[in-house]
Formats: structure tokens, C-alpha cells, sequence
């Protein structure tokens, strides 16, 4: 797939299929690092120039015990990303600049936040006083947010809290509604969070965050709980909420109402992942209650494995992430075999992404696939 460099350049709205058109993929194995063929492999992000952050599970080749390894897929082979001696390596997430963060088992009592990029590691992201730290996103300008483990306390046992460290350097405990106790879900380029909190004494809710606004609930479906999972430029979030009936359902949380998006027939489905446009993925269930991979767009759930070409030995259980290209990464069976993917769109006509705003001291980048190498591209911008 040919792709265009980033460029300083500002808007320009990403180009959808045709009217009417059904959008179709080509799916790439990400592999593993692993000698053992049947160890887990997962995709936790993948970024705008189409890498992808996971993990693998790897078999010690004696067979006794096994780690977790964290990776980057370039397009072509995973690089192992901290490659600890002693503990295991747990992926967070990634930015378009190959910034990646997660979690190293340092020792059995050292569970310490990790910043990697071009394969130098900072391994001493160490808040609170128990030296339990776990970095689950960073944006484009560099923040990065996770959960830490606290003392703060409910029923005399300390509690995770959901941290954000913004631009500026500040490192800022979020906080809580209940319990004293939050989990970071999510942040965008703004450093708008959403994540949960509570769940002891009483449901679990989800939280938006926002410096000037605080935490503040997000509501449910109807029932009693909510679990957000991603929030975009446009302060959109989406996940899970159970409903009336007590089933987790798909929502979008727009405007300050919550919509239930539907499912592939069956009671449940979450979203993971979603981009500036709208796409939405995750996984959904079917009449049978057999969980796909799915994609919701324009307010339909569509199940991925339909859109992928006949006879390729996969079966695409859950979709994790897309990015503002339309490429998504997930987990699924191939061939029997526990793998992660990357599913391209075909396209008719070439695509960008959208504006990737600047700051001050930052350019402005635009990303795109279809074009011709070498070839000129002139882009025009500007409000409609």
C-alpha cells in the first residue's frame, strides 16, 4: 500500500467510500515473536502510519514459564519493545510517532511505567508509594495517562487511581467518584480522559475528565454500570453500558446523550476503538451468541469477517483499534492459530486523514494511502 509522508499542512476531510458502496479489506498477519506457535499474540493501537502496538506471550524454549512481550509491527516485523531479562512487558499504547508505553515487570515487587521509542526505553514511570505504575496511552503531543497504585484507601485496602501527565509536565491524580478508586480508560489529543470509577460499594460508572470540568459521570444505557473505552477529538466516547435488561451494550456518548448502537443480532458487544470520522470497532455478538469482529459505521454494525476476502483461514473475533486511515487491528483465529491483524481498505480513489493539529511548537500532519510514489500531490483546505 503506498503511503504519503506526513506533511505540515491543516484540514482536509478523509474520503469515504462511494454512496452506497460496501467497504472491503485486505488483512495482513502481524505474526509473532514467539518459537511456540500456539502462544497468544493480542494488538492493544495502532497509529496513523499503519504500525501496530501488541503483545505476545512467549514460551521459554525449555517449556518451563513464559513471558509477555510487548511489540511494535513496522509493517513488516515486530520489534520486541523493552526487552526485559527478568519480568514481562505489557503494552499500553502508541502515537504516530512510534512512542510507545506500557508496563515492565521490573521485579515482583516493581510494576513500573515504561516510555519507548527507536529502542530507548524509560522504565522509571514510579508514582505512589507502592511502585505499581501502568501507562496505557500517549497521545500525539507526547501525554500520556494509566493508573497508579495508590494510598488512598477503601476498606483499608489502597486503591488504583487513573493519572493523566500533560503536556506541561504535570503529573495529575484524577481523582475519584467513588470508593476512592478510578481506572484510565482513554485520552485524546485535548487531554479529555475517560475511564471508570467506583464499583465497590455500589456500580461502576463512567467518567469523563477534563482539567477545567473535573470527573464527571457519564450515565448509562439504563442499567447500572458503564465502561468507556475511547474518547475522540471531538470529545465522542464510546464502549460499553449495560441497559435495563442488564446486558453490556455498544453506546456512543454524544452531545450528552448515550445511543446504544446495536449489536450483529445477539445480546452484547463492546467498542474499542475509534477515529475522528465516526468508525467504530470492537466486537459484537450474533444470534448465536458467537462474538465478531465488528465495524460501526453510519450507524450500522457490520460483522469484519465479511469484509475480508473469502478463504484466508481467519476468523476475526474482536477488533481493538482504527485510525484516522480507516486501518484497523484486532485478534482473531487463523488457521487455529491465536494471531493479530491489520485489515487495509481497498480503496477507489486515494485517502488522508484528517488535520493532526499542531501546538506551538509542533507541525501540523496529514497522513495518507493510495498515492503513487514519487507523484505530486496538491491538497486544497479551508472551511465549507
Amino acid at each position: 500500500m503506498n503511503r504519503l509522508s506526513p506533511l505540515p499542512l491543516l484540514l482536509l476531510a478523509a474520503l469515504s467510500p462511494a454512496a452506497g458502496a460496501q467497504q472491503t479489506y485486505t488483512i495482513q498477519d502481524v505474526g509473532t515473536m514467539s518459537a511456540t506457535p500456539s502462544d497468544d499474540v493480542l494488538a492493544t493501537g495502532i497509529n496513523n502510519p499503519g504500525h501496530v502496538m501488541g503483545q505476545n506471550k512467549k514460551t521459554n524454549p525449555s517449556g518451563l514459564g513464559e513471558q509477555q512481550r510487548s511489540f511494535l509491527w513496522d509493517g513488516a516485523v515486530q520489534n520486541e519493545v523493552f526487552p526485559s531479562e527478568v519480568g514481562s512487558t505489557w503494552a499500553g499504547g502508541l502515537n504516530d510517532f512510534d512512542q510507545c508505553v506500557g508496563q515492565d515487570t521490573v521485579s515482583a515487587a516493581r510494576w513500573l511505567g515504561f516510555f519507548w521509542q527507536g529502542g530507548v526505553t524509560t522504565s522509571d514511570i514510579d508514582l505512589g508509594p507502592h511502585h505499581w505504575t501502568f501507562v496505557r496511552k500517549i497521545n500525539s503531543h507526547g501525554s500520556h495517562g494509566g493508573d497508579f497504585y495508590s494510598d488512598e484507601t477503601y476498606g483499608f485496602v489502597y486503591q488504583y487511581h487513573a493519572f493523566l501527565r500533560a503536556r506541561n509536565g504535570a503529573w495529575l491524580d484524577l481523582g475519584s467518584l467513588a470508593d476512592n478508586r478510578s481506572f484510565f480508560r482513554d485520552m485524546n489529543d485535548l487531554e479529555e480522559v475517560v475511564g471508570v470509577t467506583g464499583g465497590l460499594s455500589g456500580p461502576s460508572m463512567g467518567f469523563h475528565w477534563t482539567l477545567s470540568s473535573g470527573m464527571v459521570d457519564l450515565g448509562t444505557l439504563g442499567g447500572n454500570s458503564c465502561n468507556p473505552q475511547v474518547i475522540d477529538n471531538l470529545g465522542r466516547v464510546a464502549g460499553e453500558s449495560q441497559d435495563l435488561q442488564a446486558r453490556w451494550r455498544p453506546f456512543l456518548y454524544e452531545n450528552s446523550i448515550m445511543v446504544d448502537l446495536g449489536t450483529l443480532g445477539g445480546e452484547e458487544g463492546i467498542v474499542s476503538g475509534m477515529n475522528d470520522f465516526g468508525g467504530m470497532v470492537g466486537n459484537a455478538e450474533d444470534l448465536a451468541g458467537v462474538q465478531h469482529a465488528t465495524l460501526w459505521e453510519n450507524g450500522v454494525a457490520v460483522d469484519l469477517n465479511g469484509l475480508i476476502p473469502p478463504g484466508t483461514g481467519w476468523d476475526l473475533t474482536g477488533a481493538k483499534d482504527i485510525n484516522e486511515l480507516g486501518e484497523i487491528c484486532g485478534t482473531g483465529w487463523l488457521n487455529g492459530l491465536r494471531r493479530t491483524y491489520k485489515l487495509t481498505p481497498n480503496l477507489t480513489r486515494p485517502r488522508l486523514s484528517g488535520f493532526q493539529p499542531g501546538l506551538a511548537d509542533e507541525e501540523n500532519r496529514i497522513f495518507g494511502i493510495g498515492f503513487t510514489p514519487g507523484a505530486a500531490v496538491e491538497i486544497h483546505y479551508g472551511l465549507v
